[in-house]
């Protein structure tokens, strides 16, 4: 999945959210009343297993995965899967109520219970392995009772526990294959020391807010930590790219961290709970049941705002419960009345679009979208099929018509791809801002202003408009007719060639492949007339395997030349 360009890196409680919808919004300013308020609402109508929402974590496939009282939910933008404990699976989850949720750097996630251990969630076996304290053999975990969980710069996951313990995990290779057991180093605190919240900078470094009032450095070649500020500590905190942290201390006040000062945010005490910075820089707060977004610009470190004065752009009153399946305006009113305060928000997240999720206290997620949304009308009278952003800011448009074009700033282009616009199928700019277009003639590779590479392609490739895909390893993906797929090295030009129908039973000449996924795991997803197949990329070979989605057209066979 393509990641958007942003200045900001999560860390702890969750990643910035990419949702699979969009919502037309307007801006809510504090006098507006909230039956203008377009808020949608994840609850237990639409499936969650329970309306406590303890926190909220997108992975980087862009599933939306939420911890609450009673089972771990996943929402795909349709429909949430529950997980939760069952009595004869070792594999399922530990126990049901989850309170943080960590994502780590090959997508694995794991889950901290209550009083359970910690639980990790394998996306290819679809197991969960429990990790837990063993109070006979004193094994495993120092305690069940996690505090909070981070990974460090090479690969260790730390998780502190109750206790002034600090658990060092490391999961072996084939742990959800054979259940292997994981390495686990205990470290005793000193000073009886508890970690209150952990986050790693954009830098590498991981940092750790002590009860004893003080931040610390950990260091991953000795274990130890490193004392480098009192007076502050913190439970949720968010990294800037620069490295620098924004965080909340043990009073609930935010502050901002550079790796040697520390700045409060506000001039009292403001009983923030938590805390998100917005891909446009905007902070995000959490203070009771009101959700405010800041303007950081406003802001100079050694120089706290008063918050009654502060640049709040909106202020999001309580109770956004109210607003269950509100439908009119005389409904919503009399549930704002019913209510008012009852519902105190406890997580927040914000996508990578910039739309904010704010878990309730029993009332589930909510989600909207802050940001006025003013739309200008392009290309009248044109019916676009595929929009196609490129690195100077200009924009392709693929139109029904057979016809591309050009938009840049306010103009609009005919031929926006040059003398080639007529013979152009389907066209892809690169990550190293290449352009490749598919036209009736085979594959051209070129970059704007300079003469195009010819590659000559199975003819079986040459398919209305069929799928392009560039996968994480840079190379060009074409998927045909009757089963053609086709791979372009960018390296050297090579052409290697796929076919995934089953021989026996061949596929239709209708039968069209019209679409092309990576998954977060590395597979090519191809989406065909007769149903889904999945490709696993191994070197210069693809080995087709059936899969458990869709199986309308199993795979038997796969021949490559």
């Amino acid at each position: 999945m393509k990641q958007p360009k942003t200045h900001l890196t999560p860390l702890f409680r969750t990643s910035t959210l990419f949702l699979l919808w969009m919502l037309h919004t307007v801006l809510l300013q504090p006098n507006q009343s909230f039956a203008q308020v377009p808020i949608e609402s994840i609850s237990i109508q639409q499936g969650l297993s329970q309306g406590m929402i303890y926190d909220i974590l997108q992975d980087r496939e862009g599933f939306l995965w939420f911890a609450t009282k009673d089972g771990l939910n996943r929402f795909d933008g349709y429909s949430l899967k529950v997980f939760s404990n069952e009595a004869y699976n070792p594999h399922s989850l530990s126990g049901n109520s989850i309170l943080k949720l960590f994502e780590d750097h090959q997508g694995r996630i794991w889950a901290v219970t209550d009083n359970e251990g910690l639980n990790v969630y394998d996306k290819k076996t679809g197991r969960f392995q429990r990790i837990q304290h063993d109070p006979q053999k004193n094994t495993g975990l120092s305690s069940n009772q996690i505090r909070c969980i981070a990974e460090d710069a090479v690969g260790n996951i730390l998780a502190a526990a109750d206790g002034a313990d600090l658990n060092i995990i490391r999961l072996a290779g084939d742990s959800f294959e054979k259940n292997t057991a994981p390495k686990i180093q205990q470290i005793t605190l000193p000073k009886h020391l508890n970690v209150t919240g952990m986050a790693k900078d954009s830098k590498g470094r991981v940092w750790m807010g002590g009860d004893d009032h003080c931040i610390y450095q950990f260091d991953t070649q000795t274990f130890q930590l490193r004392k480098t500020i009192e007076g502050y500590s913190f439970e949720v905190a968010y990294a800037n790219s620069d490295g620098s942290l924004w965080a909340s201390d043990q009073n609930h006040s935010p502050f901002h961290w550079d790796g040697k000062r520390a700045a409060p945010l506000f001039e009292h005490l403001s009983q923030v709970f938590d805390l998100q910075v917005a891909p446009d820089g905007k902070l995000w707060l959490i203070k009771g049941s009101s959700l405010y977004g800041l303007d950081l610009l406003q802001w100079k470190p050694g120089k706290p705002l008063k918050w009654s004065t502060a640049p709040f752009f909106t202020q999001m009153n309580a109770p956004l419960n109210a607003l269950v399946n509100a439908q009119k305006e005389d409904q919503f009113q009399a549930k704002l009345l019913a209510l008012d305060l009852s519902a105190p928000l406890t997580s927040l997240a914000i996508d990578r679009s910039g739309m904010v999720l704010a878990g309730t206290h029993d009332y589930g997620v909510y989600k909207f979208n802050p940001y006025q949304q003013k739309f200008q009308h392009y290309a009248e009278g044109i019916s676009i099929r595929r929009i196609i952003p490129a690195p100077d800011g200009s924009v392709y448009l693929d139109s029904y018509r057979k016809l591309w074009y050009q938009l840049q700033g306010n103009s609009l282009k005919l031929d926006g791809l040059g003398a080639i616009s007529s013979q152009v199928s389907n066209f892809l700019i690169s990550r190293s801002a290449e352009h490749w277009a598919l036209t009736n003639k085979g594959l051209l590779r070129f970059r704007p202003g300079s003469s195009p590479i010819h590659i000559p392609i199975p003819a079986a490739t040459f398919g209305e408009r069929q799928p392009m895909l560039e996968d994480h390893h840079g190379n060009i993906w074409l998927a045909g007719l009757k089963g053609a797929l086709t791979r372009v090295d960018p390296r050297s030009n090579q052409v290697h060639r796929y076919n995934f129908a089953d021989p026996a039973k061949p596929m239709q000449h209708h039968s069209l492949s019209i679409s092309l996924y990576e998954s977060g795991d590395g597979m090519i997803w191809i989406g065909t007339m007769e149903g889904f197949v999945r490709a696993d990329f191994f070197g210069a070979n693809l080995i087709f395997v059936g899969t458990e989605i869709y199986p309308i057209n199993p795979i038997h066979s796969v021949t490559t030349t």
